[in-house]
């Protein structure tokens, strides 16, 4: 999901870095302070997944409103993603704003919204309440700051939290509720979602693989700090030489980095012809091969909201199929990888959403790296476990990365892949860990990838017994 409007942070600090003043009314006193605004959102246990469009945010008071994010074509985020257990954030901008007293923030999003109930692989289509109508197929949300958000504030951000444990679902009308947010644990790097910002190479400098450059943001002065290291994916859709070169139209994807502000480029594409096209990016869930299609389970989109969890993405004869080290190779050669990845495999793809027939027709499907997403965490109790299937069931305590609720029975499965340390990080051997260290009430952490409501185990760690 492209969100680039993300960038104009690390401008904004970067600024602050050099010492330079933006905004400032000559030598007196600033008329204007820079504010960045995130969204996050609270646990909610009888959804999957919430599908929402934003394409505004302003904040109210006494003066002009003042426009701290908007994106004429929307940003599309499923909500339910913002919380694994504990908040994450997602940056949607950072401009200055009039220095003076706020009494409001309001957010407009589309007018309808797609809801997945809890087990449900099909969303329901619903709308927000008429009485936020805003004309346009779009809604208004608002929240009331009590107490005011006076600018500049101390740490230059708002956090807004799409309080879903306070939404009124009736049938398929929906009455959200934003409430402010504390920022909790807001400084620790993976709390933060990985973005996608589009826009022009500047001023690149260093040797690969460690470079850095400013990314000139499509539609605004804005310019990004951006690093990349030997860990950095640089590919492009055509398969040519993959070089990063001043003026060159590229989609970065990284992390913010709370220490540095500034983005960490996990990946870099480099366009070869125009990217308005939607994207889906998800785990495999199947493939077809002889029709080409990829069954995907939607986790980030851009230009459409997903009907139901797993998109059909379908190939062409004119499709390009690239994998995660940026190679393109036949399509053969792509289905085999998806073979030996298998519950592994992640796609992203570029193409065109046909609604009618609910099918992706990609233009460009590339491999990701299977590190590159954030892999899911369970942390909880064994209640059962059968040794011969190496299987278990754990009593859930803490959980990243999927939505669950704590008390839930998971179903965790090992294979030969999976490996086991204690908790001093001494390995264990399989043999040992199913017969030797396995018991009810052990509490162990397993890292690994939901599949179907199933943790598939790449480690397990034993914490601690009864």
């Amino acid at each position: 999901m492209s969100r680039n409007r993300f960038a104009c942070l690390f401008a904004v600090l970067v600024t602050a870095l050099l010492g330079l003043i933006a905004g400032c009314g000559g030598s007196g006193s600033p008329s204007s302070s820079n504010l960045a605004l995130f969204i996050t959102d609270n646990l909610r246990d009888d959804y999957d997944a919430v599908w929402v469009t934003i394409y505004e945010a302003r904040l109210g008071g006494n003066g002009p409103n003042e426009v701290v994010f908007s994106d004429p074509d929307g940003v599309t985020v499923n909500l339910i993603s913002l919380n694994d257990g504990d908040s994450r954030y997602l940056f949607l901008g950072a401009e200055a704003i009039a220095v003076g007293r706020y009494t409001s923030v309001q957010v407009l999003t589309s007018k309808d919204l797609t809801l997945f109930e809890e087990g449900s692989d099909t969303g329901i289509e619903a709308t927000f309440a008429e009485g936020l109508d805003a004309g346009e197929n779009k809604s208004l949300l608002r929240l009331n700051l009590t107490p005011n958000l006076e600018v500049p504030t101390v740490d230059g951000k708002l956090v807004v939290d799409f309080d879903l444990t306070q939404w009124t679902i009736n049938g398929t009308v929906v009455s959200p509720v934003l409430t402010r947010h504390d920022g909790h644990r807001f400084h620790e790097d993976d709390r933060h979602e990985h973005h996608e910002f589009r826009g022009v190479i500047t001023r690149l400098d260093g040797e690969a693989p460690n470079q850095k450059f400013g990314l000139a943001l499509r539609e605004s002065d804005r310019v990004l700090p951006v690093h990349t290291t030997e860990h950095t994916e640089i590919y492009r859709e055509d398969g040519d030489s993959p070089r990063l070169e001043n003026g060159m139209r590229v989609t970065v994807r990284g992390r913010f980095r709370t220490d540095t502000h500034s983005l960490w480029a996990r990946a870099i594409k480099i366009h070869g012809e125009d990217d308005h096209a939607a994207k889906i990016r998800g785990r495999v869930h199947s493939v077809n091969e002889d029709l080409s299609i990829i069954n995907v389970v939607a986790r980030e989109t851009s230009g459409f909201r997903p009907p139901t969890d797993v998109i059909r993405v379908k190939g062409g004869e004119e499709t390009r199929w690239i994998l995660h080290t940026g190679e393109a190779v036949r399509r053969a050669t792509f289905f085999a990888w998806l073979r030996e990845l298998g519950d592994h495999a992640a796609v992203e793809a570029a193409g065109v959403w046909n609604g009618h027939e609910q099918i992706f027709l990609a233009r460009v499907v590339k491999l990701i790296r299977p590190d590159e997403d954030r892999h899911d965490v369970a942390v909880g109790r064994v209640a059962e476990f059968n040794k011969e299937e190496r299987r278990l069931v754990m009593i859930l305590h803490e959980w990243r990365g999927f939505h669950a609720k704590e008390g839930m029975r998971l179903t965790v499965q090992a294979n030969d892949e999976t490996t086991y340390t204690s908790a001093s990080e001494e390995t264990h051997t399989a043999h040992i860990a199913w017969g030797d260290e396995m018991a009810e009430g052990v509490v162990l952490r397993v890292d690994g990838q939901m599949h179907e409501r199933v943790m598939l185990a790449r480690r397990i760690k034993f914490l601690e017994r009864d």
